[in-house]
Protein backbone atom coordinates (compact mmCIF):
# COMPACT_ATOMS: atom_id res chain seq x y z
CA UNK A 1 0.00 0.00 0.00
CA UNK A 2 2.85 2.44 0.81
CA UNK A 3 4.82 1.83 -2.36
CA UNK A 4 1.42 3.18 -4.16
CA UNK A 5 1.59 6.26 -1.89
CA UNK A 6 -0.84 5.25 0.46
CA UNK A 7 -0.85 5.70 4.06
CA UNK A 8 -2.03 2.12 5.75
CA UNK A 9 -2.49 4.23 9.06
CA UNK A 10 -4.58 6.52 7.28
CA UNK A 11 -7.41 5.63 5.13
CA UNK A 12 -9.66 7.47 3.33
CA UNK A 13 -12.96 6.16 2.45
CA UNK A 14 -12.19 5.15 -1.20
CA UNK A 15 -9.31 2.94 0.25
CA UNK A 16 -11.92 1.12 2.30
CA UNK A 17 -14.54 0.82 -0.79
CA UNK A 18 -12.04 -0.50 -3.11
CA UNK A 19 -10.98 -3.02 -0.03
CA UNK A 20 -14.55 -4.12 0.59
CA UNK A 21 -15.36 -3.75 -3.47
CA UNK A 22 -12.33 -6.19 -4.08
CA UNK A 23 -14.39 -8.74 -1.69
CA UNK A 24 -17.55 -8.11 -3.48
CA UNK A 25 -16.26 -8.87 -6.86
CA UNK A 26 -12.92 -10.84 -6.64
CA UNK A 27 -13.32 -13.37 -3.47
CA UNK A 28 -17.48 -13.27 -4.23
CA UNK A 29 -18.03 -11.86 -0.34
CA UNK A 30 -21.42 -12.53 0.99
CA UNK A 31 -23.08 -9.38 2.26
CA UNK A 32 -22.52 -10.22 6.10
CA UNK A 33 -18.82 -11.02 5.44
CA UNK A 34 -18.12 -7.26 3.60
CA UNK A 35 -20.34 -6.20 6.43
CA UNK A 36 -17.76 -7.82 9.31
CA UNK A 37 -14.59 -6.52 7.53
CA UNK A 38 -15.58 -2.87 7.42
CA UNK A 39 -16.51 -3.25 10.84
CA UNK A 40 -13.45 -4.91 11.93
CA UNK A 41 -11.40 -2.17 9.65
CA UNK A 42 -13.04 0.73 11.45
CA UNK A 43 -12.88 -0.13 15.18
CA UNK A 44 -8.81 -0.30 14.19
CA UNK A 45 -8.99 3.90 13.69
CA UNK A 46 -9.97 6.59 16.06
CA UNK A 47 -13.58 7.97 16.46
CA UNK A 48 -13.19 10.73 14.56
CA UNK A 49 -11.45 8.67 11.53
CA UNK A 50 -13.98 6.44 11.51
CA UNK A 51 -16.66 9.26 12.00
CA UNK A 52 -15.07 11.02 8.53
CA UNK A 53 -15.20 7.53 6.71
CA UNK A 54 -18.52 7.17 7.99
CA UNK A 55 -19.96 10.70 6.69
CA UNK A 56 -18.24 10.16 3.31
CA UNK A 57 -21.56 10.99 1.00
CA UNK A 58 -19.85 8.65 -1.87
CA UNK A 59 -19.09 6.16 0.96
CA UNK A 60 -22.44 6.30 2.43
CA UNK A 61 -24.18 5.19 -1.34
CA UNK A 62 -21.57 2.92 -1.90
CA UNK A 63 -22.74 1.11 1.49
CA UNK A 64 -26.51 1.46 0.56
CA UNK A 65 -25.65 0.21 -3.49
CA UNK A 66 -23.94 -2.97 -1.94
CA UNK A 67 -26.27 -5.00 -0.45
CA UNK A 68 -29.12 -4.21 -2.77
CA UNK A 69 -28.39 -7.00 -4.97
CA UNK A 70 -29.65 -4.30 -7.85
CA UNK A 71 -26.31 -3.73 -9.87
CA UNK A 72 -22.88 -5.58 -11.31
CA UNK A 73 -20.71 -2.26 -10.71
CA UNK A 74 -19.13 -1.79 -14.57
CA UNK A 75 -15.09 -1.75 -13.94
CA UNK A 76 -15.17 0.74 -16.89
CA UNK A 77 -18.27 3.08 -16.31
CA UNK A 78 -17.32 5.08 -19.95
CA UNK A 79 -19.35 2.58 -22.26
CA UNK A 80 -17.98 2.71 -25.61
CA UNK A 81 -20.81 0.96 -28.09
CA UNK A 82 -18.68 1.63 -30.96
CA UNK A 83 -17.61 -1.92 -31.88
CA UNK A 84 -21.37 -3.04 -30.93
CA UNK A 85 -22.68 -0.61 -33.04
CA UNK A 86 -20.09 -1.66 -36.13
CA UNK A 87 -21.14 -5.57 -35.41
CA UNK A 88 -24.45 -5.02 -35.80
CA UNK A 89 -24.49 -2.94 -39.04
CA UNK A 90 -21.87 -6.10 -40.20
CA UNK A 91 -24.70 -8.49 -40.03
CA UNK A 92 -26.40 -6.55 -42.76
CA UNK A 93 -30.36 -6.12 -43.58
CA UNK A 94 -32.96 -7.76 -40.96
CA UNK A 95 -34.59 -9.14 -43.81
CA UNK A 96 -31.59 -11.30 -44.70
CA UNK A 97 -30.51 -11.88 -41.37
CA UNK A 98 -30.39 -15.94 -40.32
CA UNK A 99 -32.96 -16.07 -37.29
CA UNK A 100 -29.71 -17.12 -35.22
CA UNK A 101 -28.34 -13.78 -35.73
CA UNK A 102 -31.59 -11.45 -35.78
CA UNK A 103 -33.09 -13.56 -32.31
CA UNK A 104 -29.34 -12.11 -31.22
CA UNK A 105 -29.50 -8.78 -32.24
CA UNK A 106 -33.06 -8.47 -31.22
CA UNK A 107 -31.96 -10.06 -27.47
CA UNK A 108 -29.44 -7.24 -27.16
CA UNK A 109 -31.54 -4.15 -28.84
CA UNK A 110 -34.65 -5.12 -26.70
CA UNK A 111 -32.49 -5.22 -23.39
CA UNK A 112 -30.25 -2.60 -23.65
CA UNK A 113 -32.80 -0.06 -24.91
CA UNK A 114 -35.20 -1.64 -22.93
CA UNK A 115 -32.87 -1.40 -19.91
CA UNK A 116 -34.56 -4.90 -19.27
CA UNK A 117 -33.03 -8.17 -17.95
CA UNK A 118 -32.95 -11.55 -19.60
CA UNK A 119 -35.16 -12.59 -17.03
CA UNK A 120 -37.43 -9.90 -18.26
CA UNK A 121 -37.25 -10.75 -21.85
CA UNK A 122 -38.62 -14.51 -20.71
CA UNK A 123 -41.31 -12.97 -19.30
CA UNK A 124 -42.67 -11.03 -22.08
CA UNK A 125 -45.97 -12.49 -23.25
CA UNK A 126 -45.89 -11.67 -27.47
CA UNK A 127 -49.95 -11.34 -27.16
CA UNK A 128 -49.60 -8.52 -25.04
CA UNK A 129 -47.04 -6.58 -26.78
CA UNK A 130 -47.83 -4.23 -30.18
CA UNK A 131 -46.85 -1.46 -32.11
CA UNK A 132 -48.18 1.73 -31.28
CA UNK A 133 -47.50 4.37 -33.94
CA UNK A 134 -44.02 4.25 -34.32
CA UNK A 135 -43.35 3.13 -30.75
CA UNK A 136 -42.99 -0.40 -29.58
CA UNK A 137 -45.18 -1.45 -26.44
CA UNK A 138 -43.44 -4.38 -24.35
CA UNK A 139 -45.66 -6.02 -21.63
CA UNK A 140 -43.43 -8.17 -19.14
CA UNK A 141 -45.18 -10.43 -16.93
CA UNK A 142 -44.42 -10.87 -13.72
CA UNK A 143 -40.15 -9.87 -13.67
CA UNK A 144 -38.63 -10.01 -10.92
CA UNK A 145 -39.56 -6.67 -8.99
CA UNK A 146 -42.53 -6.40 -6.85
CA UNK A 147 -44.24 -3.89 -5.69
CA UNK A 148 -45.80 -4.33 -1.71
CA UNK A 149 -44.74 -7.78 -2.03
CA UNK A 150 -46.89 -8.26 -4.73
CA UNK A 151 -45.75 -9.70 -8.38
CA UNK A 152 -46.03 -6.78 -11.61
CA UNK A 153 -47.00 -6.24 -14.93
CA UNK A 154 -44.30 -4.14 -15.97
CA UNK A 155 -45.24 -2.17 -19.38
CA UNK A 156 -42.31 -1.00 -21.20
CA UNK A 157 -41.77 1.58 -24.56
CA UNK A 158 -39.26 1.93 -27.05
CA UNK A 159 -38.95 4.13 -29.16
CA UNK A 160 -37.02 3.72 -32.96
CA UNK A 161 -33.83 4.48 -33.62
CA UNK A 162 -33.36 6.29 -37.18
CA UNK A 163 -30.50 3.66 -38.01
CA UNK A 164 -32.06 0.46 -39.33
CA UNK A 165 -29.45 -1.66 -38.00
CA UNK A 166 -29.64 0.05 -34.70
CA UNK A 167 -33.54 0.59 -34.21
CA UNK A 168 -34.79 -1.96 -31.95
CA UNK A 169 -38.42 -1.66 -33.30
CA UNK A 170 -37.29 -2.71 -36.70
CA UNK A 171 -35.48 -5.21 -34.84
CA UNK A 172 -38.42 -6.81 -33.16
CA UNK A 173 -40.93 -6.56 -36.36
CA UNK A 174 -38.63 -8.41 -38.43
CA UNK A 175 -38.28 -11.17 -35.40
CA UNK A 176 -42.52 -11.16 -35.34
CA UNK A 177 -42.75 -11.73 -38.84
CA UNK A 178 -40.87 -14.90 -38.95
CA UNK A 179 -41.92 -16.11 -35.36
CA UNK A 180 -45.72 -15.45 -35.19
CA UNK A 181 -47.36 -17.63 -37.34
CA UNK A 182 -46.51 -20.05 -34.11
CA UNK A 183 -47.83 -18.21 -31.49
CA UNK A 184 -50.78 -20.28 -31.16
CA UNK A 185 -48.52 -23.66 -30.70
CA UNK A 186 -46.06 -21.64 -28.70
CA UNK A 187 -49.25 -20.91 -26.41
CA UNK A 188 -48.32 -22.27 -22.79
CA UNK A 189 -48.23 -21.20 -18.97
CA UNK A 190 -46.18 -18.86 -17.51
CA UNK A 191 -42.77 -20.04 -16.54
CA UNK A 192 -43.28 -18.04 -13.32
CA UNK A 193 -47.01 -18.73 -12.37
CA UNK A 194 -48.82 -22.16 -13.98
CA UNK A 195 -51.92 -20.68 -14.06
CA UNK A 196 -51.41 -17.67 -15.74
CA UNK A 197 -51.58 -18.31 -20.03
CA UNK A 198 -48.42 -16.92 -22.32
CA UNK A 199 -47.44 -16.78 -25.12
CA UNK A 200 -43.22 -16.31 -25.15
CA UNK A 201 -42.19 -13.76 -27.24
CA UNK A 202 -38.46 -14.76 -27.21
CA UNK A 203 -38.23 -18.32 -29.55
CA UNK A 204 -36.20 -21.46 -29.97
CA UNK A 205 -34.33 -20.75 -33.63
CA UNK A 206 -35.46 -24.41 -34.59
CA UNK A 207 -38.98 -24.50 -32.96
CA UNK A 208 -40.32 -21.43 -33.28
CA UNK A 209 -43.00 -22.92 -30.83
CA UNK A 210 -41.17 -23.04 -28.05
CA UNK A 211 -39.77 -20.45 -25.80
CA UNK A 212 -36.65 -19.54 -24.33
CA UNK A 213 -35.14 -19.80 -21.24
CA UNK A 214 -33.63 -16.77 -19.32
CA UNK A 215 -30.18 -18.31 -19.30
CA UNK A 216 -30.66 -18.92 -23.77
CA UNK A 217 -31.14 -15.43 -23.66
CA UNK A 218 -28.30 -14.30 -21.96
CA UNK A 219 -26.03 -15.83 -24.06
CA UNK A 220 -27.60 -14.54 -26.94
CA UNK A 221 -27.36 -10.95 -25.27
CA UNK A 222 -23.20 -11.77 -24.85
CA UNK A 223 -22.87 -12.72 -28.05
CA UNK A 224 -23.49 -9.11 -28.91
CA UNK A 225 -22.09 -8.07 -25.93
CA UNK A 226 -18.75 -9.77 -26.08
CA UNK A 227 -17.80 -7.42 -28.96
CA UNK A 228 -17.82 -4.34 -26.47
CA UNK A 229 -14.13 -4.42 -25.34
CA UNK A 230 -13.53 -5.36 -21.33
CA UNK A 231 -10.74 -6.71 -19.01
CA UNK A 232 -10.95 -9.98 -19.18
CA UNK A 233 -10.40 -10.83 -15.66
CA UNK A 234 -14.00 -9.29 -15.36
CA UNK A 235 -17.38 -10.14 -15.54
CA UNK A 236 -18.94 -9.96 -18.57
CA UNK A 237 -21.03 -6.66 -18.89
CA UNK A 238 -24.69 -6.76 -18.64
CA UNK A 239 -27.12 -5.11 -20.92
CA UNK A 240 -29.30 -3.46 -18.39
CA UNK A 241 -26.12 -1.71 -16.70
CA UNK A 242 -24.75 -0.90 -20.23
CA UNK A 243 -28.02 1.13 -21.05
CA UNK A 244 -28.20 2.52 -17.46
CA UNK A 245 -25.01 4.15 -17.80
CA UNK A 246 -25.06 5.03 -21.39
CA UNK A 247 -28.36 6.91 -20.78
CA UNK A 248 -26.65 8.45 -18.31
CA UNK A 249 -23.84 9.72 -19.77
CA UNK A 250 -25.77 11.12 -22.86
CA UNK A 251 -27.56 13.66 -20.52
CA UNK A 252 -30.98 11.43 -19.98
CA UNK A 253 -32.56 13.01 -17.11
CA UNK A 254 -31.59 10.54 -14.28
CA UNK A 255 -35.63 10.69 -13.39
CA UNK A 256 -36.73 9.10 -16.97
CA UNK A 257 -33.68 6.37 -16.46
CA UNK A 258 -35.62 5.59 -13.59
CA UNK A 259 -39.07 5.25 -14.96
CA UNK A 260 -37.86 3.59 -18.11
CA UNK A 261 -35.81 0.97 -16.20
CA UNK A 262 -38.18 0.76 -13.51
CA UNK A 263 -36.12 0.81 -10.93
CA UNK A 264 -37.02 0.85 -6.81
CA UNK A 265 -35.44 4.41 -6.37
CA UNK A 266 -33.84 7.13 -8.06
CA UNK A 267 -31.31 7.04 -5.30
CA UNK A 268 -29.56 3.37 -6.09
CA UNK A 269 -29.45 4.43 -9.69
CA UNK A 270 -27.43 7.54 -9.36
CA UNK A 271 -25.30 5.81 -6.46
CA UNK A 272 -24.67 3.26 -9.28
CA UNK A 273 -23.52 5.64 -12.03
CA UNK A 274 -21.01 7.07 -8.72
CA UNK A 275 -19.52 4.53 -7.29
CA UNK A 276 -18.91 3.18 -10.87
CA UNK A 277 -17.25 5.85 -12.32
CA UNK A 278 -15.12 6.71 -8.88
CA UNK A 279 -14.21 3.13 -8.22
CA UNK A 280 -13.15 2.39 -11.94
CA UNK A 281 -10.05 4.84 -11.69
CA UNK A 282 -8.97 3.39 -8.42
CA UNK A 283 -7.70 0.04 -8.94
CA UNK A 284 -8.19 -2.26 -5.67
CA UNK A 285 -5.07 -4.40 -7.23
CA UNK A 286 -2.82 -1.16 -6.67
CA UNK A 287 -3.71 -0.69 -3.32
CA UNK A 288 -3.71 -4.48 -2.37
CA UNK A 289 -0.40 -5.68 -4.06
Amino acid sequence: MQDHERDPLNPSAMDLMNFLDYGLEEKKWKLTTVLTYKSAILRLFPAKQQLKIKEDELFKDFMKVMGTGTFKRLHNATVDLTPILTGLQALGDNHSMDIKDLTAKTCFLLATCGLLRPDDLACTDASQCKINGNKLELTVVFPKEHRGGQMIIKPVIIKPHPVEFFCPVKAYVEYRRRTSNQDRFARTTHPKVETEPFTPLIRHVRRANLGLSSDRIRKYIQEIMQLMPRDETQPPYKARAVGTIAALEKGIPLDDVVTHGNWSSPAIVEAFHRISRSLANNFTTAILS
